[in-house]
């Protein structure tokens, strides 16, 4: 590492209340089916629809009921649309298309980890499933991140956050600094370590996490 800090981490007690206090990094979601996000667009865009053959096939106040409720349903189904494109986009999942997809490829990602965690001074193996809050965690090149984390020391650090929706491209991280943009020094779950290595802290752990 670039940083010799005393990194001395939780101790296995407080591990231990944290994880039933507050939980652990582990991933139980295996579907993506968006029905919260996709249902009002399909149920508005049937009511276009009605209208639509209201408006064609009569006349007087009840095509301009049709000619209304036309109006209306397009306004909300494009409201909808945009706003399960904003959803898609900041939570790095795609609403719109794979509605029925079996498995969440980050959820898979993120199962049967181990993780090399410093508790007490000491560093030990564990399950992501053990991983809580506050735990200072030794990620380097090939580790899947377990956890949203806050980097402490870094060297020459890049990631491939590709399967959380952004570009096949590398994100060079730096250690944590008042002047930086969070996402330079934040790792999120689920992405990978594609150089380098790094010593971090998690913030958020599990359906918390930015991209869950």
């Amino acid at each position: 590492m670039n940083d010799k800090l005393p990194v001395i981490g939780i101790s296995e007690s407080q591990a231990e209340r944290r994880l039933k206090s507050g939980g652990s990094a582990e991933y139980l979601k295996v579907r993506t089916p968006y029905f919260s996000e996709i249902a009002p667009i399909i149920i508005y865009g049937a009511v276009f629809l009605l209208s639509t053959a209201v408006i064609i096939g009569s006349d007087g106040w009840l095509r301009t009921f049709g000619v209304a409720a036309a109006i209306i349903s397009a306004a909300y189904t494009a409201f909808y649309i945009t706003r399960a494109d904003y959803i898609g986009k900041y939570k790095g999942r795609n609403v719109l298309i794979p509605i029925f997809d079996e498995t969440d490829a980050r959820t898979a990602r993120l199962k049967n980890i181990t993780v090399t965690v410093m508790r007490s001074g000491e560093q030990t193996k564990t399950d992501i499933t053990k991983l809580v809050l506050g735990d200072v965690i030794m990620l380097e090149t090939g580790d899947v991140v377990p956890a949203d984390c806050e980097i402490v020391a870094c060297n020459s650090l890049s990631t491939d956050e590709v399967i959380l929706g952004g570009e096949a491209v590398r994100e060079k991280k730096v250690k944590f600094a008042a002047n930086a943009q969070r996402s330079d020094y934040t790792l999120y779950a689920g992405s990978i370590i594609v150089s380098g290595a790094a010593t971090a802290e998690i913030i958020r752990v599990g359906k918390n996490t930015r991209y869950f």
